[in-house]
């Protein structure tokens, strides 16, 4: 019997991940990172904030910033529309957890399997 984390030739269990497309480009997000998928909402702007960063939202008492990943990757006719979500995903930090919301007009669930060397 082998062990996949000592064997590199054992076949590693496809990852879940949320993926989305920006131009021609397909992006992916592993699902154990995604806190939350909501509709899109208003959010409270920043002064002199970089153009992809919409602003801040309160979620339940944690402000979280709202990035429109189609704005930071170069998208230029950026709309906001019923089916636009806002998607809070949780990463570790050096500084510990931190969360952060991306916008995006579209997504679906995918697996995909790891790559062997």
């Amino acid at each position: 019997m082998t062990n996949p984390q000592s064997d590199p030739t054992a076949a590693a269990a496809p990852s879940q991940v949320l993926t989305f497309v920006i131009g021609d480009a397909t992006y992916g997000v592993d699902i154990p990172c995604v806190q939350e998928i909501r509709g899109w909402s208003a959010v409270t702007r920043l002064p002199q904030a970089p153009a992809d960063v919409l602003g801040v939202l309160n979620l339940r008492g944690t402000i979280v910033p709202i990035l429109d990943l189609r704005l930071r990757f170069g998208s230029t006719n950026v709309q906001y529309t019923p089916v636009t979500v806002i998607v809070v995903v949780s990463v570790m930090s050096t500084k510990g957890p931190a969360s952060s919301g991306w916008s995006w007009t579209a997504y679906r669930t995918s697996s995909i399997s790891p790559l062997r060397t």
